[in-house]
């Protein structure tokens, strides 16, 4: 088979709809409200602290986030939000920890938040 013989088999663009079929599902994207209140059904993350203390933590690294702006509402991870607890050391309210630290466990806690979503079926892959 030449070149030209693959690529005239390959689906074009601005064909109507209903003429093609789609290459692949698009995944399920669960409202971001639904991960946001979620965050009470789970303990911290990072150091196992009762549910009712947890809250989701939005990441501070993300390049959209801004003057007005937080970061996107899957960026979130479940940590607890009492008074010295891991939001606050994450965001620099609390404990002296440099930026990269602060960093590498908020990035640490979306991961263990992102298993969560998955195992529990808040996210399902398509």
């Amino acid at each position: 088979m030449s070149i030209r013989q693959a690529i005239a088999g390959l689906p074009v663009f601005g064909v109507p709809v209903g003429e093609q079929k789609p290459i692949r599902k698009e995944p399920t994207v669960p409202r971001v409200d639904k991960l946001r209140t979620s965050a009470k059904l789970y303990p911290c993350v990072l150091c196992g602290k009762d549910k009712q203390f947890t809250v989701p933590a939005h990441g501070n690294e993300v390049q959209t986030k801004g003057i007005g702006k937080k970061a996107p509402g899957y960026l979130i991870a479940y940590v607890c939000g009492d008074p010295g607890g891991c939001h606050d050391l994450i965001d620099g309210r609390g404990g002296k920890l440099s930026k990269a630290k602060k960093r590498a466990m908020w990035r640490e806690a979306h991961s263990r938040t992102a298993e969560i979503w998955f195992r529990d079926g808040l996210v399902v892959p398509a």
